[in-house]
Order: C-alpha cells, then structure tokens, then sequence
C-alpha cells in the first residue's frame, strides 16, 4: 500500500525462501499478478519442515526496489 492507503502498483514480485539449518540454498521464484492484482508464486517447494527464511523483493518502478523479510515454521 502507498502512504495514504492506496493501491501500490508492483511492477515485479520475486519470493525466495531458505532453511540453513537444514543446508537447504535459497530458492527463488517470480510471482505473477492475478486477474483481481493480487500476487501468485507457484510449485515453491518446501521439501522439510522447520524455521524458514522468507524474503520477497517488490520493484516498484525502475528505480526503487522494496524489501520485506521474515521468517516462518513450516510443520511436517
């Protein structure tokens, strides 16, 4: 969302997610936009359960790239 709220138009979403306690590398895919804007990221493997670190790259424009990173449990 911009700074009143509104709509932020992404002009590209990539998801990469890593399980360094598991030795698993990161793994990166490209979102795609959906019909009603939201975002999609498709057959991302979570090949083991555990704490995963979650980062999803958001360009704005061609000049300004957003960052928001986590982590997450993945149950199995």
């Amino acid at each position: 969302m911009s700074g009143d709220f509104g709509s932020l138009d992404a002009k590209e979403v990539r998801l990469t997610i890593e399980n360094k306690m598991a030795g698993i590398k990161a793994i990166s895919r490209e979102a795609a936009k959906t019909v009603d804007g939201h975002w999609l990221v498709r057959q991302l493997p979570f090949p083991v359960g555990g704490r995963w670190d979650i980062q999803i790259d958001i360009l704005v424009n061609d000049f300004e790239k957003t960052t928001l990173q986590d982590q997450v449990t993945i149950r199995r």
